[in-house]
């Protein structure tokens, strides 16, 4: 399910990115990816592009959380949005450092059963849903680092995993394009 995505141009890799997420939203047997790359290369912007392109509406068929998320948000985001189409978390790398959130990613993406579901266990009064819920949504986490171990090995292997990569001058010539108001190439 690795997979390295190498484009000569960005219309490539809008494309190659488009084709895995259309993949994933019409799997029954992968439920999330992760695309990770140096920041700035576009990740986010080309996810975003892909709902767009498949008409999907933010709020409605997908959302879109961004930045620091604690253990307890997350699973309160999950369950709050259990039924959309897509969750895209961006630049929530801990997400995929810490174990707690590694466990609820497990749980969220395993597809062993024919339903999927998430359990938090708190003896915190800040919970306000049920510690265990049915989840039926996909998730797409964007990231800027990866880091392997045996912890995240297991979500990996429930999921698709690309890195972007680009080279300087592919970069540059992305750059320039988008200054000139020009289409990519």
């Amino acid at each position: 399910k690795a997979l390295s995505l190498k484009a000569e141009n960005y219309v490539n890799l809008n494309t190659q990115t488009k084709q895995i997420i259309h993949t994933l939203l019409k799997s029954d047997k992968i439920h999330g990816g992760i695309l990770y790359s140096s920041a700035g290369l576009g990740k986010s912007t080309l996810v975003l592009n892909v709902m767009e392109e498949l008409n999907l509406a933010h709020g409605e068929d997908y959302i879109l959380v961004s930045g620091y998320v604690t253990q307890l948000s997350f699973y309160q985001l999950l369950v709050e949005n259990k039924d959309k189409k897509l969750i895209i978390f961006d630049d929530c790398d801990k997400l995929l450092e810490k174990d707690y959130f590694i466990s609820m990613l497990k749980s969220a993406l395993w597809s062993g059963f024919d339903k999927r579901t998430i359990q938090y266990h708190s003896t915190s009064d800040k919970l306000q849903e049920n510690s265990f819920s049915e989840f039926n949504a996909k998730i797409i986490i964007c990231a800027n680092k990866l880091k392997k171990n045996q912890h995240i090995d297991a979500v990996l292997s429930r999921c698709f995993y690309s890195e972007l990569t680009i080279t300087h001058n592919q970069k540059i010539k992305i750059f320039h394009s988008i200054i000139n108001n020009s289409e990519l190439e």
